[in-house]
């Protein structure tokens, strides 16, 4: 099967023909240029077994709730499949240390992401998020953690791309169906944390539990950002969660497209994922759901094959002839600042820091300072001051220079909206 999505053929395999499929594509298109990724809910099995969560689960046979059953199924699946990148969700501890030698052997390197990783303790009753890589192409830069969201910068190891960075962004969000603020929130603020990070390319990969085709505030937040679905206007796109078979019309199975795998603009999808096998039954498998016999969670899988975009000046790296800084390029350069800052300071030198910066920037809001605010700032900056003079003179340099990145950015986007200004005077006197 394939697609014509901006004039782009992408074709679609099947699970069972994946690792055969991606094998022969990647040597049509250069070892080194693409890579696979799959994503997969595979039902933590304190769902199963809790009493509670029974009722969701009446529509089974009985054969294949037990862990033992579909932890071999998943194993299977996932050699099947074989994709460089795998991002799991639902994963607890004991699971991942089963998961991590058995993928050790096959070649991957893993991260596991457990609860809220800004509160202790909290988050406890959600299960984590599991992220595998090939260690033949990829190598851990570097992990940020967000509540429901596991990022991973890994680095390329091989191809034109050798030394640039991929950015994997690995959710699970609120699963409650009416908590689409809660959803929207979790994501965009991993997004913000991924894009405070050094990378060259980006993918968001798991389970959104929500889905573009019923209009979900969380992944329209996502394409705000400027990523798009592999699965855009592609056929194979289908339901990817059957939990609650009973209620799905088969018709319209928006709410229940909630899996998603959504890429940057310097990635390219070549090849997707069928999320149901072509050889099977679709009208059965609704009417059945999920988990059964023959498939060991209640989500379906979604994978798909990207490419580096060949347009992209990222993969040289080098401009021959470099134009003048605009407004991009400052901002970026404030962003790698403001990084580097994070990364030298200790959480509580940044939240004091945080404290200064930003009642100055309330400060300069202000048209102009009544006597009792003058002696405030006054004693702010000393307190600034103060507070400057306790860091070593490393910490010192890298708050400098993150000070003159961000005031050459401001002074950038200021002179940006003063053109427009007169741009649009200009277009104003024309009229009359």
């Amino acid at each position: 099967k394939s697609y014509k999505n901006n004039s782009i053929h992408i074709p679609s395999y099947d699970h069972s023909q994946a690792s055969e499929y991606i094998e022969k594509l990647k040597r049509e298109q250069n070892q080194g240029t693409c890579f696979s990724v799959m994503s997969f809910n595979i039902l933590a099995d304190r769902y199963v077994r809790n009493p509670r969560h029974s009722n969701l689960y009446a529509h089974c046979d009985p054969k294949c709730l037990p862990w033992s059953y579909r932890f071999n199924k998943i194993m299977n699946h996932l050699g099947e499949v074989d994709a460089d990148i795998v991002c799991l969700q639902e994963v607890d501890k004991d699971v991942y240390e089963t998961f991590e030698p058995l993928l050790h052997n096959r070649g991957y390197e893993g991260v596991l992401q457990l609860g809220n990783p800004k509160k202790k303790g909290e988050g406890k009753d959600i299960p984590g998020l599991a992220t595998f890589f090939r260690r033949s192409i990829f190598e851990k830069n570097w992990v940020i953690a967000s509540y429901r969201a596991s990022i991973l910068g890994l680095t390329i190891k091989k191809g034109h791309e050798k030394g640039r960075v991929l950015a994997l962004l690995n959710c699970h969000l609120e699963g409650a169906p009416w908590k689409h603020k809660e959803r929207k929130d979790q994501l965009n603020a991993a997004i913000r944390k991924l894009k405070k990070a050094d990378f060259s390319y980006s993918l968001l990969c798991g389970d959104f539990n929500g889905s573009l085709e019923d209009n979900s505030l969380a992944l329209n937040t996502a394409i705000k950002h400027g990523y798009r679905s592999v699965y855009l206007n592609h056929p194979s796109r289908d339901i990817s969660c059957l939990i609650s078979p009973r209620e799905v019309d088969p018709k319209n199975p928006n709410i229940y497209m909630v899996d998603n795998i959504l890429h940057g603009s310097s990635l390219t999808p070549i090849a997707v994922m069928n999320v149901m096998n072509s050889s099977w039954n679709r009208k059965k498998v609704i009417k059945r759901g999920l988990p059964s016999l023959h498939w060991p969670s209640d989500h379906l899988s979604v994978g798909a094959i990207l490419s580096f975009s060949k347009s992209s000046n990222l993969r040289t790296g080098v401009v021959a002839n470099p134009e003048p800084k605009t407004f991009t390029n400052l901002e970026e350069e404030r962003k790698k600042a403001r990084s580097e800052l994070e990364n030298a300071l200790s959480n509580k030198e940044l939240k004091i820091w945080n404290k200064f910066e930003m009642a100055e920037d309330e400060q300069k809001c202000l048209n102009r300072l009544s006597p009792g605010t003058i002696e405030v700032v006054k004693k702010r900056s000393q307190a600034k001051q103060n507070f400057l003079d306790s860091l070593s003179a490393e910490k010192q340099k890298i708050i400098k220079s993150y000070a003159i990145a961000k005031k050459k950015s401001k002074a950038k986007k200021g002179q940006n909206k003063s053109k427009g200004l007169k741009k649009v005077n200009k277009q104003k006197h024309k009229a009359y």
